[in-house]
């Protein structure tokens, strides 16, 4: 069957679409098929693809087939034949092979693909390379066989770095300039731009589409937050081969790719965040447990401190009360630390605690804790230590251990420690109980000399109470005049006169009687009370000095002992100054008699207040020589006048010992003079005055006494 349209006749029964364009470009005729596949009624040449009309209509550029050339487009396969100055055209629709394989799939698919890939964006966390991916695997549905390619804008050039679609899905590297570019001046305009033919196109950049094989393309740009920062390019090798369907399809696709990269740009930096978090956080956890390691152990040694070990120690206590099993607590002293600081230095003593510390934890048992409490105090929990044995095992260990020769900055020492030992007796224990009485253990320990291991037991319990109830007493002895002094007359060998009077305290207590120094000075000394308590016997003995040396007619020294902590007091000398001028008296009559390890100790505060009596004419003597650590040369470098030999060395004076014999002629030898105190015997105060000794005192020559039998003395003197 047969149409005449203008003079030409269509065959309406030929399959596909027929039409004929006159030499004005209009359609002369054409058959139903060519209205189908055009979906126009009336058909038009505005209904045409473009290169159909470019071709038909005459414009310039290069025609878009030859005789009988053909092209595929809106779903058809087109070919043209020139028939005088009319065109003849066919179209032929493609089966649903071809139709499968080519970019014009039906739009409800290429839409439900666009809804999945959005779907999928909103629904995971989705990075930059997931989305490339998600193109590659997708590309048939959404571009058949148009290729597209996702370019990034880096510096001043989009980088194509991924090709998709074209039965490919391969990474490339084609980068192009953004100035001088259509996807230069799309990404810079944020504007979609199509090109239906890049050969008649002059935006095109001809050389290069040529070398890609391209005719028509779509580019649409893609955008984060406001900035354009990519480009998608669809592109195909033959000219008019998108609708406005198809490109509305890309911008569709380039929008949900925005999105998408907006959502990996957000998730990467916030995948950043929370790495950088997760830094911080992990930096802060461990300054945390630094801190809190630093709050809980000593920064010397390592060791934990008194916190930790008294946490320990509760739930030591704890699990003994639930177990039955004891535990025991060692206090462990390091003997005459101080000596190692001030002659070797701070850094010495830093390196000798360091080692100690070391040793410590050499010497426990698994189970066993070490602590530093400060200074030179360290203190080990011994747990599972049933019946006392296992911690003096321990501590005998350690005694041992410890010891032993330590090199140190300056010289060697040979450490000796003191320690003291608690035991657990009763479920209802706590750790400061039990810290207390193995401290008291310690302080028996130090008390029988040092270098010694005491077990805590009930009776140094109350000694400590009655030691506390003694310290209670002294403290309101002063106020109650209580405190007394004796004096005991020193004489001169050569004349057997009174030379000098010794200031001894006493003190009379309501219940216990008459004590004498050694029972309550200790406790005097620790607890600061020495300090005002010296100051009364300094008051008292220097009114005494000057009322007998009104009765007696000349100059009656006394002498008055100094303790450690008075020597410390930077008052001192002040207290001194104004004693003497209040009892008027000049300094050439007091003597004050410190300990030789007292002198010799290089303490700045004690050796300024040293030199500074003796520069008030105040004679200092050192008390007791012979039991302490100092030698005579060590003594000459200080203001010392008169040496009080100690009376455990009088005790072996009858069998002229050597020790004693030449302690006396080295002592004159260096300009000392030589007092000889506890002579009880004529034998004694014979050989003494026969090795040349200037000074006797002691009970063979007078007791100690109150002052008013001391006036008697003088005046019978």
């Amino acid at each position: 069957m047969a149409v005449e349209r203008a003079g030409v006749t269509v065959a309406e029964d030929v399959q596909g679409g027929l039409a004929v364009i006159g030499p004005d470009g209009s359609v002369e005729s054409s058959n139903a098929g060519m209205a189908r596949i055009l979906g126009s009624v009336p058909v038009s040449l505005d209904s045409f693809p473009p290169s159909v009309r470019r071709t038909c209509s005459g414009r310039p550029g290069r025609p878009w087939a030859a005789e009988e050339e053909t092209a595929v487009s809106l779903r058809a396969r087109w070919s043209a034949m020139r028939s005088g100055q009319r065109w003849i055209l066919q179209a032929q629709p493609l089966d649903e092979r071809e139709q499968s394989t080519d970019f014009s799939m039906t739009q409800d698919g290429r839409i439900a693909a666009i809804a999945e890939l959005h779907h999928d964006l909103a629904s995971a966390d989705f990075d930059v390379q997931d989305i490339v991916q998600w193109l590659v695997q997708r590309s048939r549905v959404l571009f058949g066989d148009s290729e597209a390619s996702l370019g990034m804008l880096e510096g001043d050039s989009i980088v194509y770095k991924v090709l998709i679609g074209g039965r490919r899905g391969r990474v490339v590297d084609n980068r192009t300039t953004v100035e001088g570019s259509m996807s230069g001046t799309c990404l810079l305009t944020g504007v979609t731009m199509v090109s239906d033919d890049v050969e008649v196109d002059a935006r095109a950049d001809l050389e290069a589409c040529r070398r890609a094989g391209l005719r028509s393309m779509v580019l649409v740009p893609l955008r984060h937050r406001g900035e354009n920062i990519g480009v998608l390019n669809v592109n195909a090798a033959v000219p008019d081969a998108y609708t406005a369907a198809d490109v509305s399809t890309v911008e569709l696709v380039g929008g949900v790719l925005s999105v998408a990269y907006s959502h990996a740009a957000d998730l990467s930096a916030k995948r950043e965040l929370v790495r950088e978090l997760g830094r911080t956080l992990s930096a802060l956890q461990d300054t945390q447990a630094q801190l809190v390691h630093d709050a809980l152990h000593d920064p010397l040694t390592q060791l934990p401190n008194r916190v930790l070990f008294h946490d320990r120690l509760r739930q030591a206590l704890a699990q003994s009360a639930r177990t039955g099993s004891p535990i025991a607590v060692l206090f462990v002293d390091v003997d005459r630390f101080k000596v190692v600081n001030d002659s070797l230095g701070h850094e010495a003593g830093d390196v000798l605690l360091a080692e100690v510390a070391d040793r410590l934890q050499e010497c426990l048992r698994a189970t066993d804790t070490a602590a530093r409490l400060g200074g030179d105090e360290f203190t080990v929990l011994c747990t599972g230590a049933d019946g006392g044995d296992e911690a003096l095992t321990v501590a005998h260990r350690i005694a041992a251990r410890l010891g032993e020769r330590v090199m140190l900055p300056g010289g060697e020492v040979f450490p000796t420690v003191s320690i003291g030992i608690a035991r657990s007796t009763d479920a209802d224990d706590s750790a400061a109980d039990l810290l207390d009485r193995a401290d008291l253990a310690l302080y028996r320990a130090k008390q029988g000399g040092r270098n010694r291991i005491e077990v805590h037991d009930g009776h140094m319990q109350r000694g400590a109470q009655s030691r506390l109830a003694l310290e209670n007493d002294l403290r309101r002895a002063v106020q109650l005049k209580q405190l007394v002094v004796a004096y005991q007359p020193q004489y001169s060998v050569r004349t057997s006169r009174i030379v000098g009077i010794e200031a001894l305290l006493r003190w009379r207590h309501p219940d216990r009687g008459l004590l004498l120094p050694g029972e309550f000075l200790d406790i005097a000394e620790e607890t600061a009370l020495i300090v005002p308590v010296g100051a009364w016997v300094l008051e008292q003995a220097c009114r005494a000095a000057h009322h007998w040396s009104l009765l007696a007619g000349r100059p009656v020294p006394v002498s008055v002992n100094l303790s450690r902590r008075q020597l410390d007091d930077p008052a001192l000398t002040d207290t001194v100054a104004k004693t003497l001028r209040s009892a008027g008296i000049d300094g050439a009559q007091l003597s004050l008699e410190i300990l030789e390890d007292v002198i010799v100790d290089d303490d700045s505060q004690r050796q300024k207040n040293l030199f500074a009596l003796h520069a008030m004419g105040v004679r200092l003597d050192v008390d007791d020589f012979g039991v302490g650590y100092s030698s005579l040369a060590q003594l000459q470098k200080f203001p010392v006048a008169n040496l009080k030999i100690d009376k455990s060395l009088v005790d072996r004076v009858e069998s002229e010992d050597a020790v004693v014999v030449a302690v006396i002629h080295m002592a004159h030898a260096l300009g000392f003079t030589v007092v000889a105190e506890g002579v009880e015997t004529i034998g004694q105060q014979d050989v003494l005055a026969r090795l040349g000794c200037d000074t006797l005192q002691g009970y063979l020559l007078s007791k100690p006494c109150p002052e008013a039998i001391v006036d008697d003395l003088l005046l019978g003197d």
